[in-house]
């Protein structure tokens, strides 16, 4: 195993369990911005509503 990589789970696995909550809560909000981002990037000619929308159907979305 990579050195750095045991060191990272090492250091992860001491950490108390509302800190990995709010880090996992941080990185799906970002997550989420990011996402609708690329709606907006993708259909520059909708309004908030129609993009809010099509956010909407992403959530829902079964993958």
């Amino acid at each position: 195993m990579d050195p750095l990589r045991e060191q990272d789970i090492l250091e992860a696995r001491r950490e108390r369990p509302e800190v990995k909550l709010r880090q996992a809560i941080e990185m799906m909000e970002l997550g989420l911005r990011l996402k609708r981002a690329s709606l907006r990037e993708r259909n520059p000619g909708a309004s908030d509503a129609e993009l809010q929308r099509l956010f909407e159907q992403w959530l829902l979305e079964n993958d």
